[in-house]
């Protein structure tokens, strides 16, 4: 029950939003045991997976993600969406360093005078 909440949240704030460097949904449905969401395909996959691969990055390519995570994240946050699970597994990368932040599950909607004090993702 509580998987299958968080993947109605991702549906429904990856439903309001549209940036290049957050992870698109393109079309969600639920089958008789599973859920399924459609999105972008990054031919990298995530961050992590990625590092373990090249063991290391050029600084072009490194200042290229880290820039599209933080235009991600400022974008995500100016809309009153936190993600609560960043992590470089929640990280897509393709060849170029072009970054998508992805698994909106345990992100919350808030207003600005709104504190958080559950603690969520991976510690």
């Amino acid at each position: 029950k509580k998987q299958a909440q968080q993947i109605k949240n991702e549906v429904d704030i990856l439903n309001s939003i549209d940036h290049p460097n957050v992870i698109a949904l393109h079309d969600y449905f639920k089958g008789p045991q599973h859920h399924y969401l459609v999105m972008d395909y990054v031919e990298n996959g995530d961050l992590m997976d990625d590092l373990q691969v090249h063991k290391k990055y050029s600084e072009n390519f490194a200042k290229k993600v880290a820039s599209d995570f933080i235009k991600a994240v400022d974008y995500c946050h100016r809309r009153g969406i936190v993600h609560r699970d960043l992590k470089p597994e929640n990280i897509l990368v393709n060849k170029f360093g072009d970054a998508k932040i992805a698994d909106f599950g345990l992100a919350k909607r808030i207003e600005r005078s709104t504190s958080l004090h559950t603690y969520c993702g991976t510690l």
